[in-house]
């Protein structure tokens, strides 16, 4: 049984890739040890200090992995510090991640851009 063009065309759908090219990143990644073991149970911290003030915000572009704050703003600067022992922040030079070997490492600085990338969009009224 053949298919006619047709019905072949009319099946196809349309798709899109979600790349959008890299022009810059920050140049600093803060890791710092977690007083929470995963995201959910900081934002659940985060969520009980929070006032709901403007000034209250906490940014998207962190992330806990292996008991530590991953972010690319400086948690001392937000309220990301109420969830990690600010007298140990490191700060790493993030091209040794965006351009690692490891695909591990890699794929949290990538997660760590589209938490800045939802940051920018929401900004620009994009939800």
């Amino acid at each position: 049984m053949t298919v006619p063009d047709q019905e072949i065309h009319d099946a196809q759908e349309e798709g899109f890739a979600n790349l959008i090219q890299l022009r810059q990143f920050p140049d600093t990644l803060y890791v710092a040890p977690a007083l929470c073991h995963t995201r959910h149970g900081a934002w659940a911290a985060l969520n009980q200090g929070g006032s709901g003030q403007p000034g209250d915000y906490v940014p998207g572009a962190w992330t806990i992995y292996e008991d530590n704050l991953y972010s690319l703003v400086a948690p001392e600067a937000s309220r990301l510090k109420s969830i990690i022992d600010v007298g140990r922040i490191d700060r790493l030079e993030t091209c040794e991640w965006a351009l690692s070997e490891n695909d591990l490492r890699r794929r949290r600085f990538v997660q760590l851009l589209n938490g800045a990338l939802r940051d920018d969009l929401w900004g620009h009224g994009v939800r």
